[in-house]
């Protein structure tokens, strides 16, 4: 590491069109298109900007955005940035989502239409069909942009995640972000595809072209957590971490508790009440558990969730464990509900 440091420093000192990137960059770029069958990919500083630059860097004003209704805040904020032609489908409604491809396309034969989408959605803990929506985006010349950051390199048999689901090789108008934070032990995320749209990004993309670059160090930590997750001790780690999700799914349920989606390292505990779940969060940070309390604006009010995120490493008696206080953090807390509406009745 020693060799490295003296090697790169350890920090980038510069955007990456001026002095911010190395030979380091580079590796890590290479390494991220090969693992995803593109020919190009661009490293940022966090998996935010790769996001927004993404789409700010791609889409004109006379673009079309045709989005989730669940689309992550970077890349809401970045459609609006890029043209006020932004469209939202209901959550993961492909036949919502044609109709208004074909809508489009019907009024404009000839201007970009981009679908944005994510793989897994992390408040929801679920994804769309991709293979149907790529197949959509070929129908109605569009191009697809893909935000893989919760599922890549945790989930499925290669560590691809959803996008195991759906055409890589040599697919066009296929865009692919991601973010490193989540599975790769450091801030920092990509946008990978086609050469042109490295160029478009590299000369376009506000928070690539006007932000300091990743540095040098974060850049060896993704590319040396990178050799782990795609080897074949990153897939024994993957099935160790989905025997760690299904446990706690299924104590969870057992204990009355309802969970969203499908089967992640996400886990989100719907709790609904506000007022309940902050009570929640007060108890079981003072039992000495971390979990994360999600209340609106990132969910719709009157629906908070409890989002706990699971690791391969655990073990089923530190899971079993947390959960019991989690229950123990639920009771005392309607207890206390009951008082405090009480109290209020009685005024």
């Amino acid at each position: 590491m020693n060799l490295k440091r003296d090697k790169y420093g350890i920090h980038s000192a510069g955007a990456a069109i001026l002095t911010g990137r190395s030979s380091i960059t580079d590796e890590l770029e290479k390494r991220i298109a090969t693992i995803l069958q593109q020919d190009q990919a661009l490293v940022f500083s966090s998996g935010w900007m790769a996001c927004f630059s993404a789409i700010a860097g791609l889409v004109t004003k006379e673009d079309c955005i045709v989005m989730d209704s669940l689309s992550h805040n970077c890349l809401d904020v970045a459609a609006h940035y890029a043209t006020t032609n932004v469209f939202k489908f209901m959550h993961n409604n492909i036949e919502d989502l044609e109709n208004k491809l074909k809508s489009l396309r019907a009024k404009n034969a000839q201007n970009g239409i981009f679908i944005v989408v994510e793989s897994l959605y992390s408040m929801n803990s679920d994804g769309p069909d991709l293979k149907a929506i790529q197949q959509l985006a070929i129908t109605y010349d569009a191009i697809l942009i893909i935000d893989v950051a919760h599922d890549f390199g945790c989930l499925g048999t290669h560590g691809l995640g959803n996008l195991e689901n759906m055409q890589l090789e040599n697919a066009e108008n296929l865009v692919i972000t991601g973010s490193f934070s989540k599975t790769f032990a450091s801030n920092g995320g990509f946008v990978a595809g086609s050469q042109v749209i490295r160029q478009r990004i590299t000369f376009f993309g506000p928070t690539y072209t006007f932000s300091n670059a990743i540095s040098p160090v974060q850049c060896a930590i993704v590319n040396s957590a990178m050799q782990i997750v795609f080897s074949h001790e990153g897939e024994l780690l993957r099935a160790k971490l989905m025997e760690n999700i299904l446990h706690i799914l299924k104590c969870m349920h057992q204990a009355g508790f309802k969970t969203n989606g499908n089967p992640s390292a996400i886990i989100p505990v719907l709790i609904g009440d506000e007022r309940l779940a902050r009570l929640i969060s007060k108890n079981i940070t003072q039992s000495g558990v971390i979990a994360n309390l999600i209340e609106y604006p990132a969910v719709p009010r009157g629906k908070a969730i409890f989002r706990f995120q699971m690791m391969a490493n655990y073990t089923k008696d530190v899971i079993e464990k947390t959960l019991a206080l989690f229950i123990k953090a639920y009771q005392r807390a309607s207890a206390e509900l009951e008082i405090i509406d009480g109290q209020k009745l009685a005024a």
